[in-house]
């Protein structure tokens, strides 16, 4: 093809991918031909970034949600529950507060009172909280669950862990509570239904 005008260089480039190649090198830097590349590269390696700093803050947040579920939201709820002698019990650990709620949970599990899912589920629940009410002897339970942003998983959990309890202790009063930042109207209403205490935090 031979090149006379600017319109038959500008034809050969069009149709010659290795001319159109050479014009480049010739015209362009290397650093400007890679430079597209490399903002592709950038960009990808930025959302990434923004990606794992949004998780740890997440992270962070749920952290700081579930220390302040003993810390703040166990002081409001012993409050508006009026009890008294309260203490935090755990499935998880056996100490002398912990002792009595371990063997009257394993217990029910070994005479099918519970399945081991729900015993399961008693280990991992948030806050699980042992008082007495108001002036009586009579005991109550709380199971409390904590997210900065609450929704329906939360819901359900706090459901089975106070069911749970409510079948390992027919006697006792039992509390749903769940704590968090920031939950929709609607599930608030739906908490409400089910009879579960919402506590938000400022």
């Amino acid at each position: 093809m031979i090149i006379n005008t600017t319109d038959d260089f500008i034809e050969a480039m069009r149709r010659n991918p290795e001319f159109l190649a050479a014009a480049r090198r010739e015209i362009l830097t290397q650093e400007l031909i890679e430079l597209p590349e490399k903002l592709a590269k950038f960009r990808d390696e930025t959302i990434g970034r923004l990606d794992r700093m949004e998780t740890d803050i997440g992270v962070i947040k749920g952290i700081a949600i579930g220390l302040n579920l003993e810390k703040i939201g166990l002081s409001k709820m012993v409050s508006d529950f009026r009890l008294r002698r309260t203490r935090i019990v755990r499935l998880a650990e056996y100490n002398r507060v912990s002792e009595e709620f371990n063997e009257a949970v394993w217990d029910a599990q070994d005479e099918g009172t519970i399945s081991e899912a729900e015993r399961e589920r008693l280990t991992v629940t948030d806050m699980i909280v042992r008082g007495r009410m108001d002036r009586t002897t009579d005991i109550a339970y709380i199971a409390a669950e904590a997210s900065y942003t609450i929704d329906e998983d939360d819901v359900a959990k706090v459901m089975a862990s106070a069911d749970a309890l409510r079948k390992i202790f027919p006697d006792a009063t039992v509390f749903a509570c769940l704590y968090g930042a920031n939950i929709s109207d609607r599930l608030l209403s739906e908490a409400a239904d089910k009879n579960i205490s919402v506590y938000i935090e400022a």
